[in-house]
């Protein structure tokens, strides 16, 4: 088993940024709690990986983030909505992506509708002024999925995605892209070679 940081370390050479303690409590429908316990040790956690990332590659312009894991059900949309709310409170402005087309959760996590979103986007049914959502905490901002296609691997690797990606770069400092687990599907590639940092 691996039980420790040190263990980890010692069994792998991948950088760690940090370590996220477990939510012991029942997680909220609305998934962005490090607004409301600022001072619990998740946004302590969270504020250590936002400074710990600073060495690992210092950007200047905006910086694409993805997180991933192997299995669904890792925390993922958890970390990447509580992270964006660590960025915002330090007056950046923060948009999350929802790329898990095949199983959504950033509409859960955000506790709105999902009637449009980054499908909607890429099959240009909207722009993505139409699709972004304004969270309760200032500088922070989502798109939701949309609408499950029935390609979704095959949408995320259009022209799209990458147009998507450069106008948000443009209008934001962190976008954060939320992605389905790659140990299971192919489509979180594509989002984390986006990554200036892969999480």
């Amino acid at each position: 088993e691996v039980v420790s940081l040190r263990d980890v370390k010692k069994l792998t050479s991948v950088p760690v940024l940090g370590v996220i303690p477990k939510y012991k409590s029942h997680i909220p429908v609305s998934q962005l709690i490090v607004d409301s316990r600022p001072r619990s040790l998740l946004a302590e956690a969270l504020r250590a990986i936002r400074t710990n990332l600073q060495f690992v590659k210092n950007i200047t312009q905006s910086k694409v983030i993805a997180i991933s894991s192997t299995v669904s059900g890792e925390g993922k949309t958890f970390v990447a909505i509580n992270f964006a709310g660590v960025l915002a409170f330090n007056n950046k402005k923060v948009i999350v992506l929802d790329f898990d087309l095949r199983k959504p959760k950033i509409h859960i996590g955000f506790n709105t509708d999902n009637e449009k979103g980054i499908s909607s986007i890429l099959l240009k049914l909207h722009s993505a002024d139409e699709c972004i959502k304004h969270s309760n905490i200032p500088y922070l901002d989502f798109i939701t999925a949309g609408p499950t296609p029935v390609n979704p691997s095959e949408l995320i690797l259009t022209n799209e995605t990458d147009d998507l990606i450069t106008y948000l770069k443009t209008q934001y400092d962190y976008v954060i892209l939320d992605t389905p687990p790659i140990g299971l599907v192919s489509d979180a590639m594509k989002p984390l070679q986006y990554a200036d940092y892969p999480i």
